[in-house]
């Protein structure tokens, strides 16, 4: 039987979601998820997430770990955008100091929704803070809801804009988890990830314009990680990630994925999503545990597709309609 219960973390509020072979733990504020804990040899508990593990380091916010962004994830070029006709200019939300990964990942949910059975729970999250008039830059009403449903090593995650304006907003998610087998760090890792194009942009990691963004995976042997009959060696050893990687190859289920796996500890991963590209950072430039655990980020859109032609109908919500993104984890 599956069961939620609730405890405290700093000022802050957690819920978990457990049955007797996993335990799943996620922040009010923010709907950020904290642990994935699955049965790992026998009867002992393993956190295959690399989360915040202190309510300071949760308010510091560094790394933004486990962070689901919205109303845009990543970069926006020169923190401006223009959409329909008009131009925006952005500014930081604390605790950063620089505009990125959206507005919410500080702002408190509430639960409006939960089940609890033999096979599953599931809770649902909203959050009602982004007002045209709180966030200078982004004068748009939209509500975010976020679900969380934990089943049988699978832990599945959909976030829902829901536009309240009268007028289209631009809006879209992500998802920043950072992904561990042990505690000994990440070089002996083996990833897959079926995609055909890499991401190609400038020096303020800004993808170029139009179809410049586009390379091919094949120009870059060392980051191809298709596995055989291709020449990229899927294993991290060494390497650094900080990458984006597109036009995915889906899976027979539909999905899209990326599979982390360890031979050694015989634990695989696969992280999962609906659409959209996928980031890989290998957290070279992490303020603490540097190269522990590797970050494979479900992304809706395009770093700064704000202010791309190419993502204007997927970042679109029409007055009184919704859009969603659907990712996620399992244990294989």
């Amino acid at each position: 039987m599956y069961t939620i219960s609730h405890e405290k973390f700093g000022a802050h509020t957690v819920i978990n979601l457990a049955s007797a072979t996993e335990k799943f733990s996620f922040c009010l504020t923010g709907g950020t998820p904290l642990s994935y804990k699955i049965k790992k040899n026998g009867d002992v508990f393993f956190d295959i997430f690399d989360g915040f593990r202190t309510p300071e380091e949760f308010d510091s916010g560094n790394g933004s770990r486990n962070w689901i962004m919205t109303p845009f994830a990543n970069r926006i070029a020169e923190d401006s955008y223009t959409f329909n006709g008009k131009n925006y200019k952005l500014h930081p939300i604390p605790p950063k100091t620089r505009v990125i990964h959206g507005f919410t990942a500080m702002e408190k949910f509430e639960i409006i929704d939960s089940l609890v059975s033999e096979a599953y729970a599931k809770v649902t999250l909203k959050n009602s803070s982004i007002r045209k008039e709180k966030f200078v830059g982004y004068p748009f009403d939209v509500d975010v809801f976020i679900s969380f449903e934990l089943s049988q090593n699978k832990l599945s995650i959909v976030v829902t804009g829901e536009n309240l304006s009268d007028v289209p907003i631009p809006f879209w998610s992500g998802w920043h988890p950072y992904f561990k087998t042990d505690e000994e760090g990440i070089e002996n890792l083996q990833l897959k990830l079926n995609a055909t194009k890499i991401i190609l942009m400038d020096e303020s990691f800004i993808p170029l314009p139009d179809e410049q963004a586009y390379g091919e995976i094949s120009n870059y042997p060392d980051f191809d990680l298709r596995g055989n009959p291709h020449i990229g060696e899927s294993r991290v050893n060494g390497k650094i990630f900080d990458l984006c990687y597109a036009d995915i190859v889906s899976d027979e289920d539909g999905f899209y994925s990326t599979k982390i796996i360890d031979e050694t500890n015989n634990l695989q991963l696969r992280v999962y999503q609906n659409k959209g590209v996928t980031l890989l950072f290998s957290g070279d430039s992490l303020a603490d545990r540097k190269r522990k655990s590797i970050a494979v980020e479900p992304m809706q859109c395009l770093t700064n597709s704000f202010n791309r032609k190419d993502f204007y109908d997927e970042i679109t919500i029409l007055p009184g309609k919704k859009s969603s993104f659907l990712f996620g984890v399992e244990v294989l």
